[in-house]
């Protein structure tokens, strides 16, 4: 009975021994595209039950001591040979799937196959069958290989010891830490590359002159729609320190619009004019990115027209201001890409009033100062939102000879208030 236990004890030991020697290794490189670290978690999972899996860290750092990457067979190879890895699974997330490449120790292509985006459970399910497959096709197929390139991944390792031993300490501790973390991913921006928002404003519109007699002429209307589209754009938004670069398009025209003027002379007499309003503003410049993009300040100047105009009447020719604008920018973002919030301040700086100009002056100076408050954000899918409010005050000086009344001053402001829906793309 005893030397049928200790026959028994010996072949599980065998076979525990045989099972730890044959163990092969891989690593799940980072992976691109909208949803990558969703389609990267679950390749990961799927792919422990056939591999023992090495984090990532590992792999970045052997990268950076040898000066090579994982993008070529050369560096994929090195990296092989310097860490003792059997595959690497690589993949990216394009459009409506999710392309997976499976890499032997030379740094070559064993397997490849496409699944669906993991997006749901059943998406996730496709990731996983077909990294399963593809597993099982590059261990059939690569398992001759192994042995032949075991002597040659252990002479470069050998070569590679001197270089390991020289890591500073206090970056293996990070690293470490690093590795605690895995299989979660780096740090992902919650900016959009481009981002596009359609939308409707309720505003006003206050316009007040002030003539060199004491009198004034007053134009109000009351809140009305505004068709709204806002482009953002970050154009190298993950990208070192340029990812900084933005641009931005705001254009608002008025629906809906109606003004009735009553006869000074004779109150109950009551004329439409006919009321248009559009406007425009581009902006670029440089938002600063702070922890890891989650927070961002910086200028931006743009240039832009606000249109007011008003059909024949014997109150007020409209508005027309083109203008150059100086801007402040801060966002701070959180719950990842889900939350965003802005805070805008600038001055404009008014280049022309069109008809305002000619009918209360000869010359106009003057600018505008306005703020902005905003909440956004986009999903993985690729929906966003912002809700938005600004604020827009002109103050100008009126001077000279004019066509209708001489005028000292003036002053404009409107209100807006906005749902926007829209798509982000990443």
């Amino acid at each position: 009975m005893v030397r049928n236990i200790m026959v028994v004890g010996l072949l599980v030991g065998s076979l525990l021994v045989a099972e730890t020697a044959n163990a092969q290794s891989g690593v799940v490189l980072p992976f691109t595209g909208p949803s990558a670290g969703a389609a990267r978690n679950v390749v990961v999972r799927a792919a422990r039950d056939h591999l023992e899996l090495i984090p990532k860290s590992r792999v970045s750092r052997a990268a950076r001591e040898l000066g090579v990457n994982t993008r070529s067979a050369t560096g994929r190879a090195d990296i092989a040979a310097e860490l003792n890895i059997d595959y690497f699974i690589a993949g990216s997330v394009r459009g409506r799937q999710t392309r997976l490449r499976v890499y032997g120790a030379d740094g070559e292509q064993l397997a490849r196959g496409n699944a669906r985006r993991p997006i749901g459970a059943a998406g996730r399910a496709d990731v996983a069958r077909v990294v399963g497959e593809l597993l099982d096709e590059a261990i059939e197929g690569g398992g001759n290989r192994r042995d032949r390139e075991a002597e040659e991944r252990e002479a470069r390792q050998r070569e590679r010891d001197e270089r390991r031993a020289a890591l500073d300490a206090e970056e293996e501790e990070a690293l470490e830490e690093e590795d605690e973390d895995e299989p979660r991913t780096g740090p992902r921006s919650p900016l959009a590359t481009v981002n596009m928002l359609f939308g409707v404003d309720a505003r006003t519109r206050d316009l007040a002159v002030r003539l060199t007699d004491g009198r004034r002429r007053n134009y109000e209307a009351g809140i009305h729609p505004d068709i709204t589209l806002q482009l953002q754009i970050h154009p190298l938004a993950t990208k070192d320190v340029a990812r900084g670069l933005y641009a931005q398009l705001d254009v608002g025209v008025g629906v809906g619009l109606s003004t009735v003027e009553r006869d000074p002379s004779d109150p109950a007499i009551a004329n439409e004019v006919d009321t248009t309003a559009w406007r425009f503003m581009f902006q670029a410049g440089y938002l600063a990115p702070f922890a890891d993009d989650k927070a961002r300040i910086g200028v931006l100047l743009g240039y832009g027209h606000d249109r007011f105009a008003l059909g024949d009447n014997q109150t007020m020719p409209g508005a027309s201001y083109n203008q150059f604008r100086v801007g402040l920018a801060a966002s701070f973002a959180g719950y990842g890409t889900l939350m965003q919030t802005r805070i805008d301040l600038g001055y404009r700086f008014v280049l022309s009033a069109g008809e305002m100009a000619t009918a209360f002056g000869e010359t106009i100076n003057g600018g505008a100062f306005d703020v902005g408050l905003s909440v956004g954000g986009f999903v993985e899918s690729g929906f966003s939102y912002g809700v938005r409010f600004g604020y827009t005050r002109y103050s100008l000086d009126l001077a000279g000879d004019a066509t209708d009344f001489t005028a000292e001053s003036a002053t404009d402001s409107s209100v807006n208030v906005g749902l926007q829906l829209g798509w982000a793309f990443e």
